[in-house]
């Protein structure tokens, strides 16, 4: 049938590449940021032209996608290195010149043609919907993330005891039920959850995933305090889609349950290496930095523990 692509500004479609809706390329662009964080921190991961190539490539993308989403997304996965800073004081001056070389791409990216563009059309996307709103641009951002949360407290309150049914919401069910795809109850995830198996079992599994998410965000901070910091970029990328995201929608809860995957396989480095490394640094410390108050005759004379096999050197002969 008939149709067309979903629109941002100025007449530019909002591109969702190799998916099937731009919630791809949110979670995707998320994913591609904390991997190429973590590779610019540790520096000996990749080549540096190829650093450089996919940071133009990822800065590029995500200002033509004209998605606020994807810019949000990518933002979480930034802001997650405050934590790092704050629980790797070590980490400020690598941080540092990294930040630098970050600088001096940045303005050189900033200067095409084709990012003046679409930053155009982002900074248009984002001023027409606070227009439109009538809220500022950090509100409406804040908005979009807790709204679903606000939403989902309204359905708590009108669903049915034990719901209308397992995936009645989701499009698959729309489509076995009506013979069409769509959103028979509603679109956000917590509302759908409470409408579909009721406000007593939805209770029960968004606590089952709120529980999850920050049984693994422990997991990921006590990563970070023994210097791996990848689990929690990457846990930064999908911590949200696994507390409010849409899992009726096959790209997010896929995105959702790879990363998050991830996140926890990126904890084998330190459960093999890094323990081992720190065992060796602390013998070869304590080896070297040995602090004596007293010499070694006058830990002889003093010694409370003297027999009669205790050896004077020459003196003996």
């Amino acid at each position: 049938g008939e149709g067309e692509m979903m629109m941002s500004s100025m007449g530019k479609v909002r591109t969702a590449a190799t998916f099937s809706f731009v919630t791809g390329v949110v979670s995707y662009f998320a994913l591609a940021t904390g991997f190429l964080v973590w590779a610019v921190l540790r520096r000996t991961v990749y080549k540096h032209w190829l650093l450089a190539a996919a940071g133009t490539a990822l800065v590029i993308g995500i200002v033509v996608s004209g998605s606020r989403s994807v810019v949000g997304a990518c933002a979480v996965v930034i802001a997650s290195l405050a934590i790092v800073l704050f629980l790797r004081r070590d980490s400020v001056n690598r941080f540092g010149q990294t930040l630098l070389i970050v600088v001096v791409l940045g303005f050189i990216v900033t200067r095409t043609p084709i990012f003046k563009e679409g930053f155009t059309v982002l900074s248009t996307r984002f001023t027409e919907v606070a227009e439109a709103s009538e809220q500022s641009v950090m509100h409406g951002l804040v908005t979009r993330v807790l709204g679903d949360f606000v939403e989902g407290f309204y359905a708590f309150t009108k669903a049915p005891f034990l719901g209308y049914g397992l995936g009645v919401g989701t499009n698959a069910g729309a489509k076995f039920i009506t013979g069409r795809s769509g959103f028979l109850l509603t679109e956000g995830e917590l509302s759908r959850i409470f409408f579909e198996i009721g406000p007593v079992l939805g209770v029960a599994y968004v606590g089952l995933r709120c529980a999850l998410v920050v049984w693994i965000g422990v997991l990921c901070l006590r990563s970070v305090k023994q210097g791996n910091v990848l689990p929690l970029l990457l846990f930064s990328s999908s911590f949200l889609p696994m507390i409010s995201g849409q899992f009726g929608q096959p790209t997010i809860l896929g995105f959702s349950v790879f990363t998050t995957g991830l996140a926890l396989a990126a904890r084998n480095e330190e459960q093999f290496l890094i323990p081992a490394e720190l065992k060796e640094r602390s013998r070869s410390l304590s080896s070297k930095n040995v602090v004596r108050t007293r010499s070694i005759h006058a830990e002889r004379l003093h010694s409370s523990n003297l027999g009669n096999s205790q050896s004077n050197g020459s003196v003996d002969r």
